[in-house]
């Protein structure tokens, strides 16, 4: 099977605006978790991805991911003569592809379906006398979707755009943009027939199409429609989520002390804090599960890496979480003494965990006297660790003690942006003996991790890696221009009442968590080898620029 993905619309107008957001959604801009679905869910597949000849960003994406074989990229040229819609986005691919009788199937980029559900459908369906399968779901709003209206026998008599509201006793069926057809040959002869914009408005009339249901589907191109809960605590795969019955959700882990200490967290927030979070209750005498109030947010991460957050709406919400964390700072119930030894002992054990991580590209890595990184020459861990743990003693001496959340990054923040709403999810729920007070420079490297240290980038695998020998790499981490010009900024807002503290220090910081989150990231090679360079590069320069690729 030969599979077609449109993967970017040419014009502004074409995409999604969300207001005062600023730049309109790319739904390459996903990043990893999409491509990984394409390049994982066909093994078999030929895929090619349909993208304008402007969107460089999504071709070295797909360039960087599309490693096995049956990858193609095919650009189309972006302009009012050019394109007005996804079916001319399709025809100007089809130009450039050969006839044959091979089966062909097309869908948005912006799909997420089970290939096994559309193999099976396929496999179970009669297609004798028939040109082709359009996938559908029980119909749904007219202002996000067009539809179909479909017989009796399921075959689809006539298409409706959007904004066509059906009523009465019209059988309809909402049009999800996956499309099956029995041939390439047939497939360019469909769109050669027809002028419309629309890929499904092209078969309607002339052709025989069916409708089968598609449960799997799920659709990442509308912002609103992108609150799913279970991301809310499945940044680790021993987490789990799930609602429960008064719509709240039960987070529930194999991981029982760590979800002990989250309930023990919750249950000590002071009052005048409990808003900056969900309300939370135990369940019972369960201490490895709790219910935690839902808010349909996405995360600051996510708003900034796939959603283009303008830049002054990414300073608004920095300096709400500057407020709070200054409130934090002023905590009278912190005034008690933290031991600064066992401060460092605290450090130095995550660090340790970290390095004793069992892979052994990290262990290979974390051997070597010196790496070459983009051609470059640099000292390796076995010079800098001595420097690493005396980096740790001094920096434990003078901390600044508050109320503490303890894993402060932007994917852990969320937000609405209109509303201006932020919630702190997910907290560490134990620093040394305390389950909510601790070294607010801890949260703040966390925050700064997500600016310069790139790490919302990294995750969502926006970099291009490679390995040339055992101790050279070449890494791309693609950083829009906004972002990177503004981080200055954005530091600025985050330390404003924190002036005894060192930017490079925090920086330090985010090189040394990037060694200890390292066995949290087992099921992810890449990406414990970006932070493994990324740490050396911080360690070695003070910042990892080197890496770093506008786009």
């Amino acid at each position: 099977m030969k599979i077609f993905i449109l993967g970017a619309q040419p014009f502004t107008s074409n995409l999604l605006n969300i207001s005062d957001l600023g730049s309109p959604l790319q739904i390459p801009y996903l990043g990893r978790p999409l491509l990984n679905f394409f390049l994982t869910s066909f093994p078999s597949a030929q895929l090619t991805f349909v993208i304008n000849e402007k969107a460089n960003f999504t071709k070295r994406m797909i360039e960087g991911f599309s490693k096995r074989q049956g990858i193609e990229i095919l650009e189309v040229p972006t302009g009012p003569d050019s394109i007005s819609g996804p079916a001319d986005s399709l025809r100007l691919a089809l130009n450039k592809t050969s006839n044959s009788e091979e089966d062909v199937l097309v869908m948005y980029a912006d799909n997420v379906v089970d290939h096994l559900e559309i193999e099976k459908a396929i496999e179970g369906q009669n297609l004798e006398g028939i040109d082709g399968i359009a996938f559908t779901t029980e119909y749904q709003d007219s202002i996000r979707y067009s539809s179909f209206e479909i017989s009796s026998d399921h075959l689809i008599n006539r298409f409706y755009n959007k904004d066509v509201e059906l009523h009465g006793a019209i059988q309809s069926r909402t049009d999800i943009g996956v499309y099956y057809f029995k041939s390439m040959t047939l497939l360019k002869a469909i769109m050669q027939k027809s002028i419309s914009s629309q890929i499904a408005e092209c078969f309607v009339d002339s052709f025989q199409f069916v409708s089968v249901d598609l449960k799997s589907w799920s659709d990442l191109g509308h912002w609103d429609l992108l609150t799913n809960p279970k991301q809310i605590g499945e940044s680790r795969p021993f987490n789990s989520i799930q609602f429960d019955s008064n719509g709240g959700l039960i987070k529930s882990s194999t991981n029982f002390e760590k979800i002990r200490n989250e309930i023990a967290f919750f249950n000590a927030i002071p009052s005048t804090y409990a808003f900056d979070f969900p309300r939370v209750k135990a369940l019972g005498d369960q201490d490895h599960a709790y219910s935690i109030e839902y808010w349909p947010l996405k995360s600051l991460s996510e708003f900034i890496v796939f959603w283009g957050l303008t830049t002054e709406k990414t300073k608004e919400f920095l300096h709400i979480i500057n407020s709070r964390l200054l409130s934090y700072k002023d905590y009278e119930g912190a005034k008690g003494h933290i031991d600064t030894r066992e401060l460092a002992k605290f450090h130095e054990k995550k660090l340790r965990r970290g390095m004793a991580c069992e892979s052994e590209q990290v262990q290979a890595l974390l051997s070597l006297e010196s790496i070459y990184i983009n051609g470059e020459k640099f000292v390796g861990y076995p010079s800098l660790i001595s420097e690493i743990y005396q980096f740790i003693s001094n920096k434990s001496s003078n901390p600044i003690i508050g109320f503490l959340h303890g894993d402060l990054c932007f994917s852990n923040i969320l937000i609405s942006p209109e509303e201006r709403v932020v919630k702190f999810i997910d907290p560490r729920g134990s620093f040394l003996d305390s389950v909510n007070i601790g070294d607010l420079k801890y949260d703040l490297a966390k925050l700064f991790q997500g600016l310069a240290g790139y790490y919302d980038f990294i995750k969502s695998g926006h970099y291009v890696i490679s390995q040339n020998s055992l101790n050279s790499w070449n890494l791309k981490i693609l950083v829009p221009k906004k972002f990177h010009q503004n981080i200055n900024a954005f530091e600025e807002i985050l330390l404003i009442g924190f002036e005894e503290i060192d930017r490079s220090d925090l920086y330090y910081w985010v090189a040394i968590n990037y060694l200890s989150l390292l066995p949290f990231h087992d099921d992810t090679p890449q990406d414990q080898a970006v932070f493994l360079l990324v740490s050396l590069l911080i360690m070695n320069l003070g910042n990892c620029n080197l890496v770093v690729e506008l786009v």
